[in-house]
């Protein structure tokens, strides 16, 4: 076998290894992102972040981490990370809900800043204030609606006045029932009249 036809042979082979071609596309790869600046997108994670993390979940289980859960929560971190940037990336943050989130997380941060009020002034505060902080008084009430005025016997007259509860009464009546709940005097203004809400 001469020179050449083993060079050919060799050739050949190097052809149909799939791990040349492999390797001649990533060093392609590899040559057009070196000369076409591709985009880098590095994201910083530091081991303070992913300790913090770690203390968090043993505080609330009660129990210290195994290696399997530190690697997991790591995992985790770094794929919280990415998704945050890939979606930055993508515009996704600029959502009303995020902002929202964002600005309730800056006014948690801003707010710890301000020097809280001891117990006796807040007490000093609501007492000062108190209409503020109460609710207008309710009632509740069983309605009674009967649709003929006539029909209202001296017997429906006299349990009324003997204080039978409206499930109780007897004798025959023509209308309806309801029970008005937790209603306020100006509720009660608007079904009747003043006066009578009183």
């Amino acid at each position: 076998m001469n020179e050449s036809s083993r060079d050919t042979s060799l050739l050949r082979k190097l052809v149909a290894e799939p791990t040349v071609h492999f390797l001649v596309l990533a060093g392609l790869l590899f040559l057009y992102y070196g000369f076409n600046g591709g985009e880098q997108r590095i994201i910083d994670i530091q081991r303070s972040e992913i300790d913090a993390r770690i203390l968090l979940l043993e505080i609330s289980s009660g129990e210290a981490s195994t290696p399997a859960l530190r690697l997991a929560v790591e995992d985790i971190i770094i794929q919280e990370r990415v998704l945050v940037a890939e979606a930055k990336r993508l515009g996704l943050d600029n959502d009303t809900r995020i902002n929202e989130l964002l600005a309730q997380k800056m006014r948690h941060v801003l707010s710890a800043e301000v020097i809280q009020p001891s117990a006796a002034e807040l007490s000093n505060y609501f007492q000062a204030k108190q209409l503020r902080y109460t609710h207008p008084a309710t009632v509740s009430v069983d309605e009674l609606v009967i649709r003929d005025k006539q029909a209202i016997v001296a017997d429906l007259h006299s349990q009324f006045l003997a204080g039978v509860d409206i499930n109780y009464l007897t004798g025959d009546i023509d209308g309806s029932q309801a029970r008005l709940s937790d209603i306020e005097l100006l509720d009660l203004s608007a079904i009747f009249d003043s006066e009578f809400a009183e």
